[in-house]
């Protein structure tokens, strides 16, 4: 059933048209000046009757992502989202975040509202995916709706299939990543590091690994990558260096060798917080400071690496050993 309105018939024609939504979404487009997500979905509710006009459009005016709103042949709802990016960012999760954000938005603001919009299909065009013209977006994101076939689960369907299947593959790893550091079911493997004066084994890299499935043909850099994206890297690499120093406390003291460790400075922890937890962790395992290298990887922004390089200053004084790469993690630099 259609929210009921309290606004007169009258004001019904408040909500675009299809060419009047159609011109303000491209000079919305156009104006951006920033890297972004340009997104136009097509709504299209169980039931729509005239009076839903007036309160979607009512609604759609506290929803700060719906850049523009209007109607299509007073049949669907549209609304164009434009999302800001970092250049680095995943497209997939950028996608999955555009979409997720506008309707957490309208739930807050409208919770029957946003019962309303999900009750049907949600067909959706990606501007500079399945097409670079946001007349043609309208038709591509109406004719996704079509596309869903009856009783199917999902009410979502882009028009681009084959960027459905990865936003959908994206979204099972994310939530398997998830439930693998939540679970602290994750592994290590050592990778040897060969002393090129004497081509000696001088210690071992830790690296994490997840137990998935082979057949989502998932690399560890990609799910690494999805911790950096959900903000659980610090979680990640925590585990990581507590399974490495308890599987390998005997020997480090035997060898002499040393333990390197990865360190994600891609987080919005602090990084002192987890330099300690990492100290904490050696300490209750009696792992020395001297068996142990921290590598800090891969910065994706410029503010994280200003951060790194004066955290790592004053961390470097103690004694632990710390050193900056730009080596990604699992590479072959000085490893075999």
């Amino acid at each position: 059933m259609a929210p009921v309105s309290t606004s007169t018939q009258s004001e019904s024609s408040r909500t675009m048209g299809q060419a009047a939504f159609i011109s303000a979404a491209e000079s919305k487009m156009h104006t951006a000046r920033y890297q972004n997500i340009s997104l136009v979905l097509a709504i299209k509710p169980a039931s729509l009757d005239p009076r839903a006009f007036d309160v979607f459009h009512k609604v759609m005016q506290t929803v700060k992502s719906a850049q523009v709103v209007g109607n299509l042949n007073q049949s669907f709802l549209l609304v164009y989202v434009c999302e800001p990016i970092c250049i680095s960012q995943n497209q997939a999760r950028a996608i999955h975040f555009s979409i997720r954000h506008f309707f957490s938005e309208v739930k807050q603001a409208d919770e029957r509202m946003y019962r309303f919009l999900i009750s049907g299909k949600v067909g959706v065009s990606v501007l500079g995916k399945d097409t670079h013209s946001m007349k043609r977006a309208v038709v591509h994101a109406s004719q996704a709706t079509l596309a869903q076939q009856a009783g199917h689960k999902s009410r979502i369907q882009f028009y681009d299939t084959d960027l459905q299947l990865t936003i959908k593959r994206y979204v099972l790893l994310e939530d398997l990543v998830r439930d693998a550091i939540e679970k602290g079911a994750i592994g290590v493997q050592y990778q040897p590091i060969i002393r090129c004066q004497d081509w000696a084994v001088a210690g071992y890299e830790a690296l994490c690994r997840f137990n998935l499935d082979a057949a989502l043909n998932a690399t560890t850099t990609e799910l690494i990558g999805l911790a950096e994206d959900l903000n659980l890297i610090s979680e990640l690499d925590l585990l990581t260096y507590q399974n490495a120093f308890s599987q390998c406390a005997p020997w480090l003291k035997k060898s002499g060798r040393f333990l390197n460790l990865n360190l994600s400075p891609n987080t919005q922890q602090s990084l002192s917080e987890v330099l300690e937890c990492m100290v904490l962790l050696a300490k209750q395992e009696q792992v020395e400071p001297r068996h142990i290298v921290i590598d800090m990887n891969e910065v994706k922004s410029p503010a994280a690496r200003s951060m790194s390089q004066r955290y790592s200053r004053s961390f470097v004084s103690g004694a632990y050993s710390l050193r900056w790469t730009t080596c990604p993690r699992d590479s072959d630099w000085l490893t075999y």
